[in-house]
């Protein structure tokens, strides 16, 4: 297997034209590239490593002014910083980070990928710039052997206060907007844990002004599924607009939670005889149904 220092390979991709717009790094499949100590590494330019990246103590931080891809096929991130001038970070693959993952400026698509903070990594967010992607989680596995106090676990906005030993607690946040006959903000997380009832816990979330779509902040409450997100049960919760929080006691159950407000009826559908019944109803049960302003008025 060949090896070269990272330090080496980030040299030769700066000793570059002034012209070259961007830099890079590229790693091929079977390299094996080595950090030692606190090296920084600044890319305007794509992350691509398709060997095995072992990043001792290192930093990498794309501050391109547009659009940068990030893939890492083997090892791992120790930090990792966004802090860009103009568009976003897009994961190309899943990858891994052990250390401090901050969002300065610029947003993290994930892009139907899985973003793993290690043990004793953290997510660092700014208002404004977040980790998103209406597909793709970032996820952690922590292992907690007594209670919990105002716990944010790894930065991902699941903040716990308990009394319970968990054991093992995995959290997945993801960032589509979730149905079943609610509106909820575009951030949600799956939680389990080897103590996953009977937890008598006090449940904070966090979210972004940028993830509420158009609700009324002030009327959020939390929602709870057992089955994915195929149907919720209202958990209430109170808000605190200025830190963007959403807080709740007595919650005894892990599974998917997140924040919204339940869909409402604005009135009755009067249809005029059995067929028109039967046809909403098939079109409902198939996902037919598609409804236009005079459609509306045909109904009443």
């Amino acid at each position: 297997m060949k090896r070269l220092p990272l330090i080496l390979a980030v040299l030769l991709a700066l000793c570059v034209p002034a012209a070259q717009a961007q830099v890079s790094l590229e790693a091929s499949a079977g390299l094996t590239t080595e950090v030692s100590g606190r090296l920084e590494i600044t890319l305007d330019g794509d992350w691509t490593h398709l060997g095995t990246f072992n990043p001792d103590s290192s930093t990498v931080t794309l501050n391109g002014g547009s659009p940068q891809a990030i893939f890492n096929a083997a090892g791992a991130f120790h930090h990792l910083t966004l802090n860009k001038t103009g568009g976003d970070a897009r994961a190309d693959g899943d990858f891994t980070v052990e250390g401090a993952m901050t969002l300065t400026s610029g947003d993290l698509d994930l892009n139907g990928h899985v973003v793993t903070l290690g043990p004793t990594a953290r997510l660092a967010e700014t208002p404004g710039h977040t980790v998103k992607g209406t597909d793709g989680t970032i996820q952690t596995t922590r292992s907690y052997a007594a209670g919990l106090t105002d716990e944010n676990i790894a930065g991902l906005g699941f903040e716990i206060t308990t009394t319970q030993a968990l054991g093992a607690v995995t959290v997945a946040r993801g960032h589509a907007a979730q149905t079943g006959g609610i509106e909820s903000i575009t951030r949600y997380w799956d939680v389990s844990a080897d103590t996953a009832s009977g937890l008598g816990a006090t449940l904070r979330l966090h979210y972004d002004e940028s993830e509420l779509g158009g609700q009324e902040e002030a009327a959020l409450q939390l929602f709870r599924s057992a089955d994915s997100g195929s149907s919720w049960s209202p958990e209430g919760g109170t808000v605190d607009g200025d830190a963007n929080t959403i807080t709740q006691s007595g919650i005894d159950a892990f599974s998917r939670w997140t924040a919204g407000q339940a869909l409402t009826c604005p009135g009755d559908i009067t249809l005029a005889s059995q067929a028109e019944v039967d046809a909403f109803a098939c079109a409902i049960v198939t996902g037919n149904l598609t409804i236009s302003g005079s459609d509306i008025t045909n109904l009443a």
